[in-house]
């Protein structure tokens, strides 16, 4: 993945291709790499714990007493107590040793450590999804609100050339003496007000496509044309893929994981060890010389009793599993609503559409009639307007309607977390 590259400009642009330069470009997704190597390190340093502890130790003391061995030895010829007791001990020790301990059972901690950190990974990972997913919602409001002014842009152009077209032959006719000066004046003032509507459309066209390019990083134009996305819709059930739902599953089995962790805590745990040491005393107490000394050996360690301490976490992370049911549960039924919601307006849309075909297709017969009338003098400018707005209205309800059927299938597919 790269990021800060050089933007390119587009002739046109589709609604995925905003998602995968916003995905390249989120700076959050620097996050998944980085969320990666620590998780790396943190698996590698679970992985020492069946490799063997090697530890250095030094001791040097003074103490008020020593053990003493005294012996009362009757009075004898050929020997006295002073010659066969030990020496005295030194109150001054030394030691220095190596020591080595190595787990040999650990009643599966380290298993389950390891598991747990890759959830813990999927979980932050999840997190990133989660803001990608606003950011993919913002990205659809900006897109089609582009494209709705972008198409109402075109169409009202198209209706200011006609106008433009049609005040020529009024002026013609006023200079004949068929029409007044009048009608001339209300077609320029409508052309006016043409232009007043597409500098207000131009300036939110503007606006919506440099925040899109804040967003995507993309190279747009005011002339780039936006695509509408063409999506079906399934009627059938489909598999939640939201990644808020993701996150709550991963949370379930990260709490999964901790109980298994916490059944491991009392498990018997398995260990050797040794140490060589070399100091004074020794292994030998009543010896007075330094020596070299060694022990080997395994320890088992069983933690029998806790009075009850794993079993009310293990408890605890039962409650914490339901609650997340629960939340996984309202989110279901709050995501159904929410679908129902959408499919009801992408069959209300799509009704209508087919009568928007059936209003346009009369408007155009109304306005080609009344515009042969006002070429002929029969009406005012003022009759040809009306007709000519209400054609022009009912287009822009078409494409109103194309263009939010088409953002209903976008925000259905996306609430499901297809998109």
């Amino acid at each position: 993945m790269q990021f800060g590259l050089v933007a390119q400009s587009y002739d046109t642009i589709t609604l995925i291709d905003c998602y995968r330069e916003a995905e390249n470009n989120f700076p959050l997704m620097k996050q998944l790499d980085l969320y990666a190597r620590a998780s790396n390190l943190r698996q590698k340093n679970l992985k020492t714990n069946y490799m063997p502890k090697l530890n250095i130790n030094g001791q040097l003391s003074y103490q008020s007493d020593v053990t003493t061995v005294e012996m009362n030895i009757p009075p004898n010829p050929y020997f006295s107590s002073e010659d066969i007791s030990p020496a005295p001990i030194s109150k001054d020790w030394y030691k220095l040793t190596f020591d080595i301990n190595q787990t040999i059972y650990d009643g599966g901690v380290t298993s389950s450590k390891n598991d747990l950190e890759t959830i813990n990974l999927r979980l932050s990972q999840q997190q990133v999804g989660i803001e990608l997913y606003k950011l993919k919602e913002r990205i659809n409001n900006i897109y089609f609100r582009i494209l709705f002014l972008q198409k109402s842009r075109h169409l009202l152009e198209l209706v200011g050339e006609e106008i433009t077209v049609k005040l020529d032959r009024v002026r013609s006719a006023v200079r004949n003496g068929v029409l007044l000066e009048s009608d001339a004046d209300i077609l320029m003032a409508e052309t006016i007000h043409v232009d007043q509507q597409l500098v207000e459309l131009s300036a939110g066209i503007t606006s919506g496509i440099k925040i899109l390019e804040e967003l995507t990083m993309m190279s747009i134009e005011d002339e780039t044309v936006m695509i509408i996305p063409e999506l079906e819709v399934s009627a059938g059930p489909r598999d939640n893929q939201r990644p808020e739902y993701k996150m709550m599953t991963l949370q379930q089995q990260r709490i999964n994981k901790l109980d298994q962790l916490t059944s491991t805590r009392r498990m018997p745990k398995l260990k050797g060890f040794g140490q060589l040491g070399y100091g004074r005393p020794g292994l030998n107490m009543l010896s007075n010389d330094i020596e070299g000394f060694y022990i080997f050996g395994a320890a088992l360690s069983w933690n029998v009793w806790d009075w009850s301490k794993n079993r009310k976490e293990r408890e605890i992370l039962a409650i914490q599993h339901e609650v997340i049911s629960t939340n996984k549960e309202t989110f279901d039924k709050n995501l159904k609503t929410t679908l129902i919601a959408y499919s009801e307006e992408i069959r209300k849309f799509e009704k209508l559409i087919e009568k928007d075909n059936i209003i346009i297709e009369l408007r155009k017969n109304i306005t080609t009639r009344y515009s042969s009338q006002l070429d002929n003098g029969v009406i005012t400018s003022t009759d040809y307007l009306v007709h000519v707005n209400a054609e022009k209205q009912a287009r822009l309800n078409r494409e109103q309607h194309i263009i939010q059927l088409s953002q209903a299938k976008v925000n259905y597919l996306t609430a499901l977390g297809v998109l």
